[in-house]
């Protein structure tokens, strides 16, 4: 003959879910439902903290109409409403360390989740700031050249400015030469103006000379010319 077991609630550490977590039911529960009653309980559940109930009937208006089942330490039971489980120390029902390692794991996808999206948008970053860099090596290049033919074009306009310069410096020897020329020439006109001016002196001497002379006979035409009118003969001398 078979034997069967059938096996208690009770008995067990792990319970079925409860619906919720409460103080008092809204009396317009459906069979089957079920509740962790928590202080401070209340109405038809006053008295029955910590207990789960279940409820035996639709619309459950008296506590006639509740199962209430008394915890054992240890007992485990997950509140559907809080998506948490619970386990009772003998005292009162905590957090189970399972569900807060699931709020851990949920939280740890979060931030992986974060850290995913940061990784990709670093990334992201990281190839804007490579092409940043890329540019800027290309900018750098490109100044290096301009600056190698702008010293090459310095060296250019240095080396036409000492072939200017030994130009100039014979133009300035030519000049300073014919300078050097012209004061020898500016002393013999000196010399020459000198010469000439003592001649003109002399000139202007003579010219006086002659003039003086000229008065003279004037004066002596005019004195025989007088006489003759005075006298109607000239008077000679021999």
């Amino acid at each position: 003959m078979a034997t069967y077991r059938v096996p208690v609630l009770e008995d067990f550490a792990w319970q079925p879910p409860v619906d919720d977590r409460i103080v008092a039911p809204t009396e317009s529960e459906t069979k089957g439902t079920r509740y962790l009653i928590i202080a401070t309980a209340s109405g038809i559940f006053a008295g029955k903290e910590n207990q789960i109930a279940t409820a035996k009937q639709d619309n459950p208006t008296t506590a006639d109409h509740w199962y209430f089942d008394t915890p054992s330490e240890g007992w485990t039971t997950r509140v559907l409403d809080e998506n948490a489980n619970y386990i009772y120390d003998g005292a009162a029902w905590d957090l189970s360390d399972t569900t807060a390692n699931e709020s851990n794991i949920s939280v740890n996808t979060s931030n992986i989740t974060v850290n995913s999206t940061n990784i990709a948008a670093n990334a992201s970053t990281d190839v804007l700031e490579d092409a940043s860099i890329d540019s800027l090596e290309s900018e750098i290049s490109t100044n290096l050249a301009t600056e190698v033919s702008d010293v090459a074009s310095i060296d250019l306009i240095t080396s036409a400015n000492a072939s200017l310069d030994v130009v100039q410096d014979a133009s300035i020897d030519s000049l300073e030469s014919e300078i050097s020329g012209n004061t020898s020439t500016d002393v013999v006109q000196s010399t020459g103006i000198s010469t000439n001016s003592a001649a003109v002196v002399s000139i202007d001497t003579r010219v006086s000379n002659v003039e003086s002379s000229c008065s003279s006979i004037n004066t002596a035409k005019q004195d025989k010319g007088t006489y003759v009118s005075e006298y109607g003969a000239i008077e000679f001398t021999v």
